[in-house]
């Protein structure tokens, strides 16, 4: 799914790219399906809001509360698949993910996953017996637009799956405040990957949380990854080696 944003004569809307049958429609009351001829096909819809009204887009760095609106809008939309990953195993995620991913880049993903599983302790089990939420895979600031300076979610958006309710809050912290890894060798090792604006208190992640936090920081860089197409998968690699090395980003 890609959006684009724009105007006309009638005012803000947003096209949204891609097979609707991949999407969920959100049924949020901000936004009017426009069926005119020309802005509707099985590949494009064309969503406007109210005339009059302002759209803008998110941007990183959001406020909590920006979170807590997109959990509630989700806990409205019925999800009855667990996640793929807590099905078929974390480690299937880079396949999952990146189709097209060469066969070195998801060795090097599932040698990261086992690491972590023994590092922090974590496993498809555990987690599948936590509480459940409403959850999308690229949960982040990109799921919300601003219309007239309020947050709102968008008319269409991707599968939402059942998983572990501190799994929302970590995507969407990875989501809105990480940036990297940077590939530029001047950069040095401990600040090729920040979090930007993100303060985490000592402590209150337990060890096993850590493990799933960085498991979603790799899912991140997997999305990036099979949005640039590089099958390679560069960023993934240094990530993982960033990680082998012993950097760390949660205390």
């Amino acid at each position: 799914m890609s959006i684009t944003y724009g105007s006309d004569y009638l005012g803000h809307a947003i096209l949204i790219h891609g097979d609707p049958k991949l999407n969920v429609f959100s049924q949020s009351p901000d936004w009017i399906l426009d069926e005119s001829a020309g802005t509707l096909n099985e590949h494009r819809r064309c969503w406007r809001i109210p005339s009059g009204k302002i759209l803008e887009r998110t941007t990183n760095q959001c406020p909590m509360d920006f979170f807590e609106f997109l959990a509630q809008q989700l806990e409205g939309i019925t999800a009855s698949e667990l996640h793929p990953s807590l099905v078929d195993g974390f480690e299937s995620e880079a396949e999952r993910c990146f189709p097209e991913i060469s066969e070195e880049a998801k060795n090097q993903f599932k040698s990261f996953v086992n690491l972590i599983k023994t590092t922090f302790e974590i496993n498809e089990e555990e987690e599948k017996a936590k509480v459940m939420t409403s959850f999308v895979d690229d949960m982040g600031p990109n799921l919300l637009v601003l219309i007239d300076q309020k947050p709102s979610i968008l008319p269409e958006i991707p599968a939402v799956y059942l998983a572990p309710k501190d799994w929302a809050i970590a995507m969407w912290r990875i989501n809105n405040h990480m940036i990297g890894p940077l590939l530029m060798e001047e950069v040095a090792d401990e600040e090729k990957i920040q979090f930007l604006g993100l303060s985490i208190p000592s402590g209150e992640l337990t060890e096993k949380q850590k493990g799933i936090y960085y498991f979603h920081m790799a899912r991140f860089i997997l999305f990036f990854e099979a949005w640039t197409g590089n099958s390679d998968t560069p960023y993934l690699l240094e990530f993982i080696r960033l990680f082998k090395k012993g950097i760390r980003y949660f205390d």
